[in-house]
């Protein structure tokens, strides 16, 4: 598992930092108008690949998991499903585009959206097969260079001309060359086509219902904070926003390669009866997915204007944005562990209606907070909806659940180091200290800390507790 999960870490590094470098460029280059515009496209084509799978594809890779099933007959069938679902999303788009060219403001950009998706839908299909197989490393990689690609083909092209048209152009070129490459690595598992089976559909049909939650859960914290600061606020606020959004969720990639890589082993260790081997790895899970998120919030209450700052002065409005994200990115985590606990145990019920739930609640208090408060009302939302929701499905997992769930147990030794570099910058401020000085000799005390108190506990190490953990 070390490996696998190397491999996505690496991968979701990646894709951050090129994110960020991407932001920083066109944050600098075009301003936060450009840089909202083409959020919102970028918004409204993942939609679009989202309606076109509604959890299809996690409800495959679940069941391409587990052992003595006929995997061709599951791809087969989720093909034609899936083929279903997105002519019916081409059809919406045709019907839809004039709206949609004037809402994204964006000439043609239906017709991006329209080849994005379709090549994009078939590249996802691609990754579920990949994933279920255990293939990490191939996904990884397809997972980054898309990104990757996509960026630097945009920056080139920006070079010769202003027009944000050549982002939708290069998004549109990008995807058809993954979906090529993606079907060559597919041909080679040696699948053979067999008809649709009418009871895997229907069983599939049956996981979709609830895994499609998932699904539009992702919809309704990442999109609609962004759509609805776009419709009360304008594109300049969705461009602050949206660089703050990918701050904070660049402290989440540790949680969500681990999360990534451990699902499929949740779902077969499930079907073997084995929940000791999965409150095992939870607790591990969660402590190695809170370890960036808690220093970072620490950091933010106290250079929050100078690191918004290093993006350009119209970017420091959004200070406080960042607080109030890294907080809840202490929740997302959490959340996330206990979906896919939920779905992997045959518990996947219980996270449709705690996902229905979610969406629900950050829908109505984004309405509400950001008439009222603007973009930190959008923040404060998706944090509070995110931590009503964790402690809704901790309770539920701790109550009805064989699986042990001890998620302070995991970070105790995090939190304390924290609180302790804290007190230590704040301590510097004294002496003057430039503030990425500050930060980084912060940092070295909070891992000091950290190491000293499990030493004292009698427990490992971080280094020894991740790769003792992982090589199991």
């Amino acid at each position: 598992m070390l490996k696998k999960f190397s491999y996505l870490f690496i991968s979701n590094l990646g894709l951050k930092f090129n994110s960020l470098i991407f932001s920083f460029i066109i944050a600098h280059w075009q301003g936060a108008s450009f840089l909202g515009a083409m959020f919102i496209f970028l918004s409204v084509h993942s939609f679009g690949l989202v309606l076109a799978k509604l959890g299809l594809f996690y409800s495959l890779e679940k069941k391409l998991s587990e052992v003595n099933i006929d995997k061709n007959k599951y791809i087969s069938s989720a093909f034609a499903i899936n083929i279903a679902l997105l002519a019916f999303l081409l059809l919406i788009l045709i019907i839809f585009s004039p709206y949609l060219d004037s809402y994204i403001g964006i000439n043609n950009a239906t017709v991006a959206l329209g080849f994005s998706v379709l090549f994009g839908n078939f590249i996802n299909f691609g990754y579920a097969i990949f994933k279920s197989n255990l293939q990490f490393e191939l996904f990884s990689k397809l997972q980054f260079f898309r990104d990757f690609l996509f960026r630097a083909l945009s920056i080139i092209l920006l070079f010769y001309t202003s027009s944000i048209e050549v982002v939708l152009i290069s998004k549109v070129m990008v995807e058809l060359i993954l979906l090529i490459y993606t079907v060559i690595k597919v041909s080679k598992y040696n699948l053979s086509w067999s008809s649709p089976s009418k009871a895997i559909i229907k069983e599939l049909i049956e996981l979709l219902r609830y895994n499609s939650v998932l699904e539009i859960r992702t919809v309704t914290f990442n999109y609609i904070d962004i759509w609805m600061i776009n419709f009360f606020l304008g594109d300049f606020y969705v461009g602050l926003y949206q660089l703050v959004w990918q701050i904070s969720t660049g402290v989440l990639i540790v949680g969500k390669a681990l999360i990534g890589v451990t699902f499929p082993y949740f779902s077969r260790w499930s079907s073997e009866g084995k929940y000791d081997k999965i409150s095992k790895y939870t607790g591990f899970t969660i402590k190695l997915s809170l370890f960036m998120p808690f220093p970072t919030l620490f950091l933010s209450l106290t250079y929050s204007n100078e690191i918004m700052s290093f993006f350009g002065e119209e970017f420091i409005r959004a200070s406080i944005v960042l607080i109030i994200l890294l907080f809840g990115s202490l929740f997302r985590p959490l959340q996330e562990i206990t979906s896919k606990l939920l779905v992997s145990t045959g518990k996947a019920k219980i996270s449709y209606r705690i996902s229905v739930f979610s969406g629900l609640l950050n829908i109505a208090l984004n309405f509400i907070l950001i008439l009222l408060l603007h973009i930190e009302g959008a923040a404060l939302a998706t944090t509070l909806s995110n931590i009503i929701i964790a402690s809704i499905s901790i309770f539920y997992i701790k109550k009805h659940s064989p699986i042990e769930f001890k998620a302070f147990k995991a970070v105790k030794s995090n939190v304390m180091a924290s609180i302790i570099m804290l007190l230590t910058i704040y301590s510097l401020q004294y002496f003057n200290f430039f503030w990425i000085v500050g930060s980084i000799i912060g940092l070295i005390m909070w891992l000091t800390v950290i190491m000293v108190i499990e030493k004292r506990e009698g427990s490992e190490n971080v280094y020894d507790f991740i790769t003792r953990s992982l090589r199991k």
